[in-house]
């Protein structure tokens, strides 16, 4: 039985914002966890761990998703002084074509926006100066610090549900909208539940809804179309052969271009969004990674766990986590906690 935190980390700025820890909690987030007596693990070690069913004593992994380029600007310093290593999930889908060559704690070329407007930027205009060039990413594996794994060829998501739908456009927006709704976003497009396309096969919102709603004269009209349309609002668009041999094209591509411009045989993998079904696993899985890591807000405690790996979303303070790091490590409180979620749920 292990007890092992995997914390996910998208950005480190200077500042803390949507989906970013500043520079400063990263900093101390780092300090507790090595003063608590946490040593920084990475793949690897969590493979051989798993295999020889060992206790490893009171370990950690730092994960990063997606291919940010202030990883290198501004968290690697960071490892370095805490004497810390972590895992890039990368998702190649991302990365930035450009022949730029930044170095850890340089001054950032580029204005520093919020995390869904460059996402946005990234997929649909090709706009990717917040992301990672090859360069980089090599740089970053040079430096022993980090350890290159995949996290998907593709970042997009599409519609799950329709049911409860939050609001429309462009009061209610999201940065996957378009690609979601096959067509350019229009004001009175719905804010539905989006999955990572590498999670079901794809659906699609009817044409016929979708002008329903853009002709509609207000947003109370709008609910009522999507109360009344319920689940026929949406269709599956690929079969689950189809949807098969799309995510195994994805997961090729991603792990093929990390193999030819890192020389790393990636033997991880972070489900984009956190989202998997039992279809993608055992595709995933069939693929031959070693470790296959999910959202699923839990700490990793068995080998059984070693194609389900749960990680937590780092908090944006130091107390924060170290509140989560006793809950998630105490038999009581993690009982307690999923009672808790079981019942909210309901």
């Amino acid at each position: 039985m292990f007890n092992i935190p995997v914390w996910t980390y998208h950005r480190v700025l200077p500042s803390e914002a949507p989906g970013a820890v500043s520079v400063e909690a990263f900093r101390q987030q780092l300090a507790m966890l090595k003063n608590a007596g946490y040593r920084f693990i990475d793949c690897k070690e969590l493979t051989e761990i798993i295999a020889s069913d060992r206790d490893p004593g009171k370990c950690t992994v730092i994960s990063f998703d997606d291919g940010w380029a202030d990883n290198l600007i501004w968290a690697t310093p960071e490892l370095e002084k805490a004497g810390a290593k972590a895992v890039l999930a990368l998702n190649t889908g991302l990365v930035n074509g450009d022949e730029r060559s930044l170095q850890a704690g340089q001054a950032a070329p580029f204005e520093i926006t919020k995390m869904k407007k460059a996402l946005e930027a990234a997929v649909y205009s090709n706009k990717r100066d917040e992301f990672l060039t090859w360069h980089e990413i090599n740089s970053m594996r040079e430096s022993g610090l980090w350890d290159i794994q995949a996290h998907g060829n593709s970042h997009f998501g599409s519609f799950s549900s329709l049911e409860k739908v939050r609001g429309f456009y462009p009061e209610f927006s999201h940065w996957t909208m378009e690609f979601a709704l096959g067509r350019k976003v229009f004001n009175g497009a719905p804010r539905g539940e989006f999955r990572s396309i590498l999670a079901d096969p794809r659906k699609s919102p009817a044409t016929e809804f979708l002008e329903k709603l853009e002709h509609a004269s207000s947003d109370a009209e709008r609910f009522n179309i999507c109360a009344k349309a319920g689940d026929q609002a949406l269709k599956t668009v690929e079969s689950e052969d189809d949807f098969i041999k799309r995510l195994k094209n994805d997961i090729f591509t991603c792990s093929s271009l990390i193999q030819q411009r890192t020389g790393i045989h990636a033997s991880a993998f972070f489900w984009p969004w956190g989202h998997y079904s039992e279809l993608s696993t055992k595709t995933v899985n069939e693929a031959g990674f070693k470790l296959i890591f999910t959202m699923d807000k839990d700490i990793f405690q068995s080998p059984d766990q070693s194609l389900q790996i749960p990680r937590i979303a780092a908090p944006e303070s130091p107390a924060k986590m170290k509140k989560q790091l006793l809950v998630f490590s105490n038999p009581l409180l993690r009982t307690c906690r999923r009672i808790f979620n079981s019942i909210k749920g309901k």
